[in-house]
């Protein structure tokens, strides 16, 4: 369920932001931090097209930090 950023509490949204800006700068992305990117893009509305490569994710969590 599509959740507005303005609506989720400070501390989600923090959350979200640190984990974004993890992900995006990883070097390899685990399956635990994938599931925990895919759920987070099913939140806010940002599609989430997930391949074998580590692109996906990273340009998946850049979408969700913009």
């Amino acid at each position: 369920m599509h959740k507005s950023f303005k609506d989720m509490k400070k501390e989600r949204k923090q959350y979200i932001l640190d984990f974004v800006r993890k992900v995006a700068n990883s070097e390899q992305i685990g399956g635990d931090a994938r599931k925990e990117l895919h759920a987070i893009c099913e939140e806010v509305g940002v599609e989430f097209r997930d391949t074998v490569c580590d692109n996906c994710c990273r340009d998946a969590a850049v979408q969700v930090y913009r």
